[in-house]
């Protein structure tokens, strides 16, 4: 059983309204019953920033359309700090371990875990550099969008902002049609707003304009990123029940259709690195 088995086991039966305490155990316990461990964050090293490299300072940074552009690929060490032209970068062993299961075709999905302050969106940036272009980064509320330099879900496929019938899903825009063409990745972040009926509409738009016609996601490997103990999907009560009438089990997105099955690699960010 998997770890979001695990969690769905523990809290969400139908019609239940898990507290944030309950989540916060589930994690645990659903964490302990994987083997999925947190393995401790290393010591911060004496920030040596590497050299950049004379074409590094001239790479671009993402656009607001959240179409990753080439950009300098990092070099893998265990711990160490990265120069680019915004910032350094200090690359913790969990950017590792998600540089390696992006980069591994035996991995279907990726779930980065990680309270406020734990270098989420960091992680989002670094691993963008890392893996280059073919990545498209998207959230479902237009606030996180622009802060990973992303576009919102609905707007990047063309998703009506109600309640998704397949019907519905029609082509893409032009440019995203042909981003989706050739996509590789696909980045969302804050998950936990990410709604199960959304979660599928967006599958089924990858399945039916993504580089791999037919395959589940289109072929493009999914990194969701965000903290299951924050927010919640949004969901009206006239919404509510078309829920329970679709067989969903919960409006989370791992309720989601197209989640069945799936094989996911959970690392989770512990180490609070935002001072307040």
């Amino acid at each position: 059983m998997g770890f979001l088995d695990n969690i769905k086991k523990r809290l969400f039966a139908p019609g239940s309204k898990p507290t944030l305490g309950q989540i916060d155990r589930a994690l645990a316990d659903g964490r302990r019953a994987s083997g999925v461990t947190s393995s401790p964050s290393p010591p911060a090293p004496a920030h040596r920033p590497t050299q950049a490299r004379p074409d590094a300072a001239q790479a671009p940074t993402p656009r607001a359309q959240g179409v990753a552009h080439r950009l300098q690929p990092a070099a893998a060490a265990a711990s160490r700090v990265v120069g680019n032209s915004s910032a350094n970068i200090h690359v913790l062993s969990e950017y590792e371990r998600l540089l390696n299961c992006v980069t591994d075709p035996a991995c279907e999905a990726i779930l980065l875990l990680g309270r406020a302050g734990t270098g989420k969106s960091t992680a989002i940036r670094w691993l963008l550099q890392s893996i280059g272009s073919q990545t498209a980064l998207v959230a479902p509320t237009g606030i996180a969008a622009w802060n990973i330099g992303g576009q919102t879900i609905h707007s990047f496929f063309g998703l009506p902002p109600v309640w998704i019938e397949r019907d519905q899903i029609k082509a893409p825009p032009q440019k995203t049609r042909a981003v989706l063409q050739s996509l590789k990745y696909l980045v969302i972040d804050e998950i936990s707003m990410v709604n199960a009926n959304l979660m599928d509409a967006v599958a089924q738009s990858l399945e039916m304009y993504g580089p791999q016609k037919g395959k589940r996601f289109g072929g493009v490997k999914i990194v969701a990123v965000g903290d299951l103990l924050q927010l919640p999907p949004v969901v009206d009560d006239d919404t509510k029940p078309l829920y329970a009438q679709a067989g969903y089990p919960t409006e989370y997105f791992f309720s989601a259709r197209c989640m069945r099955g799936i094989s996911w690699a959970a690392i989770e960010l512990t180490r609070v690195m935002r001072q307040s």
